[in-house]
């Protein structure tokens, strides 16, 4: 990279490995600031991922959490009968250690996020703080894959979601 000087109004040159290696501390940074403003280190305190996930997944999905923090098309989410798993992409993975959540831990409801979308919330009761905010169609399959371990205490968000549409 170039930067200018502007009291000596000279181009300086620096080398490219450097100019790398700021660039993944930047990156690095502002993804861990990330994980904490969106609750996801809270969340992955209280429910980290012990050992190997492999129920149904659905890689390269958006949610938003705490304080208008969206994870855009960078997610991995996965549903058995044990519970939620969630996961950030590779880049991204820096202060974001994948979740493992079980169902009886969590609550889901449909709600319109910001008066604009309709949205199937995610509360943890050891972290009520920190929201999940999904689209309605990931609810139904995360749904469906967890079976009779669906949390009891919210409606299908899909079908409470398309109800309240056609009304």
């Amino acid at each position: 990279m170039r930067y200018w000087l502007p009291e000596t109004a000279e181009m300086q040159n620096t080398s490219p490995i450097l100019d790398l290696i700021l660039l993944a501390v930047v990156f690095s940074v502002i993804s861990f600031l990330i994980s904490f403003l969106s609750g996801w280190h809270e969340l992955a305190g209280e429910y980290p991922l012990s050992g190997t996930f492999h129920g149904q997944r659905w890689r390269f999905r958006s949610a938003n959490m705490r304080w208008g923090t969206r994870y855009g098309n960078c997610l991995t989410f996965g549903a058995d009968q044990t519970g939620l798993f969630v996961s950030v992409v590779f880049p991204f993975r820096f202060g974001h250690p994948p979740l493992s959540i079980p169902w009886s831990e969590i609550s889901v409801r449909p709600m319109r996020y910001f008066f604009i979308s309709e949205r199937a919330e995610f509360r943890f009761r050891r972290a009520p703080s920190i929201p999940f905010y999904v689209s309605p169609a990931l609810a139904e399959d995360l749904r469906a894959a967890a079976g009779s371990a669906w949390p009891q205490g919210g409606p299908d968000p899909g079908a409470a979601i398309q109800d309240s549409l056609r009304a």
